[in-house]
């Protein structure tokens, strides 16, 4: 398969800098200049599904059914005024609407339907120390931060530490979702159930792999850029950009910022 690989230049630099503490306790930790989107139509998350089926008594084994799963964002959708994404289930022989979402920055929710659509948190990119991601509980907490670089592009690693002490895993990656993507994120399957992550496309191009979440950090950038600029009191908004500078966290050029959630100095403030 012939690949076009677009390559962009970003200005990706290192994430693990301690930030100022926030009011909540959390620390923050530094903002990524670039954050990867999640949904795109076109984009597809690849899983093999196995499960058993029956026993062979006479040889001592189990029978299991292999199906090969992909969900595919179709394109986006207006729920009640919001702009979400449409997420079909496909294997051989099977085809529907599988799930909702709405990507607002670094704020990920499922709309569930059968709730009224309400809104579910599931991945939070916001580079708060402390952070939980609700699939997993409140036992694993956000630890750290790195960028990986795949085919070009440049990607955001959460590291999450467990409460119980150990070294802390990269369950997190922007743009692609945990070890498991979208789909079984906690790994809930066991034995012969298994929902396994085969790796993440874009159309036809394959632009994330099981095997790249472990990869080693890139080091493009420079790490002391971020730090002078959060020094200076830049202010971003949820989805990375560079909005503002100054003392007055609620100004931006004189102007005062639209109603929102920023980050100055690894901390989130609220402008209402």
């Amino acid at each position: 398969m012939n690949r076009i690989v677009l390559f962009f230049f970003f200005a990706v630099v290192s994430l693990t800098v301690e930030g100022q503490n926030g009011g909540d306790g959390e620390d923050g930790l530094s903002l990524p200049v670039a954050h990867q989107a999640l949904f795109k139509a076109g984009k597809s998350w690849h899983y093999m599904k196995t499960r058993k089926v029956g026993e062979d008594l006479e040889h001592l084994r189990a029978i299991v059914d292999t199906t090969y799963v992909s969900l595919t964002v179709l394109g986006d959708t207006l729920v009640d005024g919001l702009q979400c994404w449409k997420v079909n289930w496909e294997t051989p022989d099977t085809s529907y609407l599988h799930s909702i979402w709405h990507e607002d920055g670094m704020l990920v929710y499922l709309i569930d339907q059968e709730k009224g659509n309400r809104k579910e948190l599931v991945f939070d990119f916001t580079p708060m120390r402390g952070s939980h991601l609700p699939d997993f509980g409140s036992r694993w907490s956000l630890n750290a931060i790195d960028v990986v670089e795949c085919w070009g592009c440049y990607y955001n690693r959460y590291y999450y530490l467990h409460a119980d002490g150990g070294s802390d895993e990269p369950l997190l990656v922007c743009g692609i979702g945990t070890f498991n993507g979208i789909e079984n994120r906690a790994g809930l399957y066991g034995g012969w159930n298994t929902f396994q992550f085969r790796g993440c496309y874009d159309g036809d191009d394959l632009i994330f792999s099981p095997g790249d979440f472990f990869k080693e950090a890139s080091s493009v950038g420079n790490p002391n850029s971020l730090i002078n600029e959060l020094a200076d009191g830049i202010v971003y908004d949820l989805q990375g950009r560079r909005v503002g500078q100054g003392n007055k966290m609620t100004e931006y050029q004189g102007n005062k910022l639209p109603k929102g959630i920023y980050i100055q100095n690894g901390r989130k403030f609220v402008v209402k």
